[in-house]
């Protein structure tokens, strides 16, 4: 059990009423670890995909009433101690959806009540093998989806598909077909938004084994680990078949730890510059992606 013992940690420290609502194809494996948190249990079928996990978040959501904040997290996230806390006070403040990018990871889990700083330590020691593909002029290819730079002690993240931590239930209607932070998130305008961009007001991580590829990552049809295929038009012709919520979402820094301003071959401002120049907004490049997160 991944995610349960640090989302109980981090429920301790919110102010609203926590309720879990976990599906499970094995409820006999969950016993009282819910730390006195009211928790229902709901069948979920047995090897849940993808596709499956979008239908579980949506029957959650079916549940949530105006009021309610939702959290959509998964059975391999680890949460800081700090990330109920931090999203409150954005939702609070009259925000609807609150995003972060929480990067892959290998190993054995932090513990369970963690903080920020201790929380991205741990995974500055154990990038999962799809992060470092993902990190800025690495050899290789990587899948785009969220772009890391890493300059001695200074790492940081763009992401078109990051993760949303927390959505405030009001009558507005939210309706999706696949994933939470892919369609999900188009229901949101920008000024209903918040990124977490500072990583010492809480972390995520998500834990993978090490073997595991994403389904989207490829070297796009040219030669196996071109570099020019990392090329910031490259990235921005990607980035332009997704929804304007993703490519929003990609002009904010997530400093994860450091300067965010600490590499000198940052292709950040010219995938953005690219975009912006695109005609109506739309890829030159006729092959759309695939949309997943790393």
């Amino acid at each position: 059990m991944i995610a349960i013992p640090s989302i109980v940690a981090a429920a301790k420290l919110a102010k609203r009423h926590i309720y879990f609502v976990v599906h499970t194809d094995r409820p006999s494996d969950f016993g009282n670890c819910f730390g006195g948190f009211p928790c229902e249990l709901r069948a979920a079928p047995s090897g849940a995909n993808m596709e499956h996990l979008g239908a579980l978040h949506q029957d959650v959501l079916r549940s949530a009433r105006p009021g309610d904040y939702f959290s959509p997290f998964n059975a391999d996230h680890v949460l800081s101690c700090e990330v109920f806390a931090a999203a409150e006070k954005h939702l609070d403040a009259g925000k609807r959806l609150v995003m972060y990018a929480a990067p892959r990871t290998v190993g054995t889990p932090p513990e369970a009540g963690s903080d920020a700083a201790a929380v991205i330590d741990f995974f500055l020691a154990n990038p999962h093998p799809e992060v470092v593909r993902a990190t800025w002029t690495s050899p290789g290819t990587f899948h785009p989806s969220v772009i890391y730079q890493r300059n001695g002690d200074n790492v940081c993240a763009n992401g078109f598909h990051l993760h949303p931590v927390a959505v405030a239930i009001t009558d507005k209607p939210i309706e999706f077909c696949s994933t939470v932070d892919n369609d999900m998130v188009g229901a949101f305008l920008p000024d209903e938004c918040h990124v977490i961009t500072d990583s010492t007001e809480m972390a995520m991580v998500e834990m993978s084994p090490p073997e595991k590829r994403l389904s989207g990552t490829h070297d796009d049809g040219g030669p196996p680990g071109a570099l020019v295929l990392r090329s910031p038009n490259w990235v921005a012709d990607w980035g332009l078949t997704l929804l304007p919520i993703h490519r929003w979402f990609f002009k904010h820094r997530i400093v994860y730890r450091g300067d965010p301003h600490a590499f000198p071959d940052d292709p950040v401002p010219r995938i953005l510059a690219h975009m912006d120049e695109a005609p109506n907004g739309i890829s030159t490049n006729a092959g759309g992606r695939a949309a997943a997160g790393c």
